[in-house]
């Protein structure tokens, strides 16, 4: 068996080797396979490809064996293991393949349920399989996930009563996989430090532009060139606020904060290195609120040639749109609100006081129409939100994360008409904007504009409505009313979501 090319980058020592066998065919489903991924081959050509990455971890068993490997991890925190030596239930398999859900790997010595069963159950595989799709059409930030097998067997989880099929994952290991927490292991793997960190600034700036929360930050949750590896608690958000999923005590959970815990992995990758540098904060968010300003141009609708161009003669100019829709974007009300999305969060719950992105979808209209700047305005203001805007005294904060929030995005009572000439002036420096683009021949035509910010600014749905649509799908599996093919194709329905309707957003 082919080794792994990770073990060229991050050294042997990283590596455990472990005995797997192949499934028998009577012992899964395939469920989902990226034909791209595949080479565009046959079905019954893929299906062959397929059946050599059917494995689960097996000592006993010598029939039909394949080596496989674990990879050793370090965390000093405890975050990104809690408890384990490295990775519990995935391993390398092959040069560039990475399975998830084989079965406790030697490396699993964790206490805590939901890191120490080695499976992977069905509804988490189908969610990383669509929100990598749907992150990956804006931002180049996941692995690919090219295949989704069920196995027949179930798995308790404490959020469903009902058990959920396990199944296998696999992930292409292009070097998307390789962590902080494999430094932290072995520091004499090599890296560039400087390029991760101006990789972790524009992923900061992407997550933000295009609404994407990550939910978790540790040093095994991000690769060393910027990926978003683990996406168990990945959602997209509908407004800008302050929405979490895993935890809701730190600012580095809630969306647009989580930059906060990209700075405490690039400082605790610095120290493994022993790189003594006070500027890592300072050039980190130089690179992010470049990084913002050339994406914001993508919200915009403006193709990639035009928008670098013009941001490269107009840098000052787009920054100081870009830094305030930032600025605006993150401002809520003092109502008390429920922003977990594992739960479902009504319009009237969200505390968000604009929406930019309702305001970016109806620009090509808006743009050269009489009275603009005052429709604009009734397109960004989320009124009932305003109107909640209440004298204090304000409920005293629950956490680091309430506090944090009360200082920094709520709006009071006594700072509303402050807050409502600042969007008018964003409103008016927009269009100014948007006039420069103009004079440059940088705005496609108006159909094609039109299309374009519609698709850049869609609304994708948040982690509760996902689930339910995956918990159905897995239920329907499980009982037998949804064949295997069926749900491959309810899957690969979900992953166009971003498709749907669109130009080509990358050229």
């Amino acid at each position: 068996m082919t080794k792994p090319h990770a073990i060229r980058r991050l050294g042997k020592s990283i590596f455990v080797p472990q005995q797997a066998r192949r499934l028998r065919p009577e012992e899964y489903d395939v469920i989902y396979a990226d034909s791209i991924c595949f080479g565009n081959e046959r079905r019954d050509t893929i299906q062959k490809q397929i059946r050599n990455f059917a494995i689960v971890l097996d000592t006993e068993n010598p029939a039909d064996r394949v080596f496989v490997y674990a990879d050793r991890q370090k965390d000093k925190t405890g975050i990104a293991l809690s408890g384990n030596e490295g990775s519990g239930r995935a391993v390398y398999y092959g040069q560039n393949f990475n399975i998830l859900g084989v079965g406790k790997t030697t490396l699993c010595k964790s206490m805590v349920p939901s890191h120490s069963t080695g499976k992977l159950e069905l509804v988490s595989a189908m969610r990383r399989i669509i929100l990598s799709r749907w992150i990956n059409r804006f931002s180049q930030r996941t692995p690919v996930h090219p295949l989704l097998i069920a196995l027949k067997e179930t798995v308790k989880v404490k959020w469903n009563p009902n058990p959920v099929p396990a199944s296998l994952l696999v992930r292409i290991d292009d070097g998307s996989l390789d962590r902080p927490s494999h430094i932290e292991q072995s520091p004499e793997i090599p890296f560039d430090f400087v390029k991760t960190l101006a990789e972790y600034a524009k992923l900061d700036a992407e997550c933000f532009a295009h609404r994407i929360l990550q939910g978790t930050w540790s040093t095994g949750n991000y690769s060393l060139q910027g990926h978003v590896i683990d996406l168990e608690a990945v959602s997209f958000v509908k407004y800008r606020g302050p929405a979490y999923t895993s935890s809701s005590k730190y600012p580095h959970n809630r969306f647009g904060y989580e930059g906060f815990g990209l700075l405490k992995i690039l400082q605790q990758l610095a120290d493994v290195k022993n790189i003594t540098d006070d500027k890592i904060k300072h050039r980190f968010y130089q690179e992010r609120c470049k990084h913002l300003g050339r994406t914001f141009l993508s919200l915009l609708g403006i193709p990639s040639d035009p928008a670098s161009s013009f941001f490269l003669s107009h840098q000052d100019l787009v920054l100081g749109v870009s830094q305030q829709f930032e600025a605006l974007s993150k401002k809520i009300s003092s109502h008390a609100a429920q922003l977990n999305l594992y739960m479902p969060v009504s319009d009237d719950q969200d505390p968000s006081l604009l929406d930019m992105s309702n305001l970016f979808r109806n620009l090509a209209n808006l743009y050269g129409s009489p009275g603009a700047e005052a429709k604009a305005f009734g397109f960004l203001i989320r009124k009932e939100m305003i109107s909640r805007i209440r004298p204090g005294p304000f409920a005293i904060p629950a956490n680091q994360a309430e506090e944090f929030l009360l200082d920094n995005a709520v709006v009071t009572a006594g700072h509303v008409n402050r807050f409502l000439d600042e969007t008018r002036t964003f409103i008016n420096d927009l269009f100014q904007l948007l006039a420069s683009l103009d004079s440059e021949k940088c705005l496609p035509e108006k159909a094609v504009w039109d299309q374009r910010l519609r698709v850049m600014n869609q609304d994708l749905p948040p982690m509760f409505e996902l689930n339910q649509k995956l918990f159905s799908l897995a239920e329907s599996y499980r009982l037998g009313a949804t064949s295997p093919r069926k749900l491959g194709a309810e899957i690969e329905l979900l992953c166009e979501s971003p498709d749907r309707n669109r130009t080509e957003i990358t050229s």
